[in-house]
């Protein structure tokens, strides 16, 4: 019988599966979130799983189907495109203050705005988001958005496709 060590010093997806750790396959999950729900709102206590959801998401959206061998949404995907993918983490963020969220923020804009290649544009974090989605990630998705299911096609501000993947993580200050 094969000894596998449990995941709890890592969230990462990648960590997890290359490490021979541990893994709960909630792949089908995964695939009918992404299919058939237009809007998914995960509302865990801490310390259970959202981090590696979202970690298992990146995964996906980033067509990255060589990290799903053997698990359950290998049979179930047939695509497997590559979408490009906005992160965003608070995991690192322990008894913020506002003006510490704001620099949280603006860090992780300009951490995905050099990704996509774009430079800081404004100085508000919502008006540098919409920016980051709109200008990054519409160029990329013109060659494959043909190919998109119509459940993944939904309006978003008008831009005309959904395939954007946010991870949001974080602990509440104490």
């Amino acid at each position: 019988m094969e000894t596998r060590r449990y995941p709890v010093d890592t969230q990462s997806f990648n960590v997890v599966r290359d490490g021979g750790y541990l893994y709960v396959d909630k792949t089908e999950m995964v695939f009918k979130m992404t299919h058939e729900l237009r809007y998914a709102f995960l509302s865990r206590p801490r310390r259970f799983g959202k981090s590696m959801l979202c970690s298992t998401l990146e995964a996906y959206f980033n067509g990255r189907k060589d990290m799903f061998k053997g698990l359950k949404i290998e049979g179930l995907e047939t695509e497997w495109t590559k979408y490009p993918v906005i992160k965003l983490s608070f995991a690192s963020a322990k008894n913020v203050t506002e003006k510490s969220i704001n620099e949280i923020i603006n860090s992780l804009l300009s951490d995905n705005e050099e990704i996509f290649g774009l430079k800081k544009a404004d100085k508000d974090n919502g008006v540098r988001l919409k920016n980051l989605i709109k200008q990054g990630l519409r160029p990329r998705i013109q060659h494959i958005r043909p190919r998109l299911p119509k459940r993944r096609n939904q309006d978003f501000d008008g831009v005309g496709f959904q395939p954007i993947f946010v991870q949001i993580s974080g602990h509440r200050a104490d």
